[in-house]
């Protein structure tokens, strides 16, 4: 099994200290498109593309996003990959998109009226993209790998004028999508000090305090909230409701709701609790980034149905734009409330000598390979939020009922069988109590706004220009 990158966070937290000195499925019948064998006919010129091809890179290149951000090839934090996977496939969407406008361009808006392979477009989009992001990694490997799956693709397209027009708008489509990017503050220090208050319900750093009860360490991320969004205006919209509804963070852990959720947490999150078999797999089995996993749900469905290129891209890119700006805005709140995450309560009893505590208690995920409780304030959810506003653009991009069969990086025990992509949210969303890592309440309070988001997405990028 590969290693997830959820306690990458950390470490790379600590190395700055240091450095520092310190099967069950069915097809939906929805109307979609038939394949690609009407791909090429509305385009201006004859398409020399043999019929499903370009669907065919369209689902590749996704495919090598995918593993250029998978480990070993790479580590980075949740948010960093969404960002990634968001730009990269909006660039296979607007290549596809200057070659035939079927939907408002995110980035580049020119568009061509003379035979260009679609293959080589798509994969220079990409490629550009890819080593442009690979080339601050500390590691050359990433792009080693990116350039690698370029030029085989580039060897199977036949040599000639089309292929070269093909990778020329290619490389403008990555140039478009790179610029809307230039300084969106995703550049930010990746961690900066941070010290608690140290009452209850403050959020104490788990960096580099192992005991996680110190009030001064470093938080990650502190700015990624403050982040230009990728298709929403701004994420004041979404700011999280205060926890609990309380007016202070102190009277929100004497809430009702959030004693349930802490005997909740207590009991299923910790390496030694009262989980099943069932709760401990769902746990594991959405543990990994949720741009990698909610990429997985979208292929495993696009996997099942008849779509043309442009709608496959379409689809990609709108569920990673939502997911994006998920991120962001999920930071934002993040460290506007500055909640603590159930390791620090429950270690120190709530702070309360009528709620028990447990100095040994850990989250489920430090006793694995995937680390401990990511070192950031808790609510909301994060991962939550993420995949709801996946959910939200996929069950309005493909509407009805979708059932699939899915897999991650981080299974414990295969693929799990879906009924429909919100009994795929809910799963996301309880994964994060039974690894020890949230409050129920949390997980809710993210799949309301990851909603949200993603509708607004929905509703706004890359909305059609012509019948598709």
């Amino acid at each position: 099994m590969r290693r997830a990158p959820l306690s990458l966070i950390a470490v790379l937290c600590a190395a700055v200290l240091a450095a520092c000195g310190d099967t069950d499925s069915s097809t939906s019948t929805s109307g979609e498109s038939p394949a690609d064998v009407a791909d090429a006919a509305p385009l201006l010129w004859r398409s020399p593309a043999t019929p499903g091809t370009l669907r065919s890179a369209v689902l590749s290149w996704n495919g090598i996003i995918d593993a250029f951000f998978q480990p070993p090839v790479f580590e980075q934090s949740p948010p960093e990959d969404a960002r990634g996977y968001a730009m990269a496939n909006v660039a296979i969407h607007d290549a596809l998109n200057a070659i035939d406008r079927r939907y408002a361009p995110y980035a580049y808006t020119g568009t061509v009226s003379r035979p260009v392979s679609g293959e080589a477009a798509i994969a220079a989009a990409v490629h550009g993209v890819l080593a442009s992001l690979g080339s601050s990694f500390a590691t050359p490997g990433p792009v080693a790998f990116v350039d690698g799956e370029y030029q085989k693709a580039l060897a199977a397209i036949p040599d000639g004028a089309e292929k070269s027009a093909g990778v020329a708008l290619g490389q403008a489509v990555a140039g478009a999508v790179l610029a809307t990017r230039v300084n969106d503050g995703s550049d930010a220090p990746f961690i900066l000090p941070f010290t608690s208050p140290g009452t209850p319900g403050a959020f104490r750093p788990l960096v580099p305090d192992p005991s996680a009860t110190a009030l001064s360490g470093v938080g990650p991320l502190q700015q990624w909230g403050n982040q230009r969004p990728f298709v929403v205006a701004s994420v004041a919209p979404f700011l999280a409701r205060a926890p609990y509804g309380a007016a202070t963070l102190a009277e929100a852990v004497q809430t009702p709701q959030y004693l349930a959720d802490y005997a909740e947490t207590r009991a299923l999150g910790g390496v030694v609790s009262q989980r099943t078999q069932e709760q401990t797999d769902i746990g594991y089995f959405w543990i990994e980034s949720p741009a990698r996993g909610w990429n997985e749900v979208a292929r495993a469905i696009l996997g099942q149905r008849q779509e043309t290129a442009w709608r496959t891209a379409r689809l990609l890119a709108r569920m990673h734009l939502a997911m994006a700006d998920a991120l962001i805005a999920d930071f934002d709140s993040k460290y506007h409330w500055k909640f603590w995450r159930p390791v620090t309560a429950i270690r120190l009893g709530n702070m309360d000598q009528n709620t028990p505590g447990d100095l040994t208690w850990d989250a489920a995920s430090s006793a694995t390979e995937f680390g401990g409780t990511p070192p950031m304030p808790e609510w909301p959810s994060a991962h939550a939020m993420a995949g709801a506003a996946a959910a939200a653009v996929l069950e309005l991009d493909i509407p009805g009922t979708t059932r699939f069969t899915m897999t991650t990086t981080t299974a414990l025990h295969g693929p799990r069988h879906y009924a429909s992509v919100a009994d795929a949210a809910r799963d996301n969303s309880l994964s994060r109590i039974y690894v020890g890592y949230h409050w129920r309440a949390s997980t809710v309070e993210g799949e309301r706004l990851g909603r949200l988001v993603g509708r607004y997405v929905a509703e706004h990028a890359l909305l059609p220009t012509s019948p598709n």
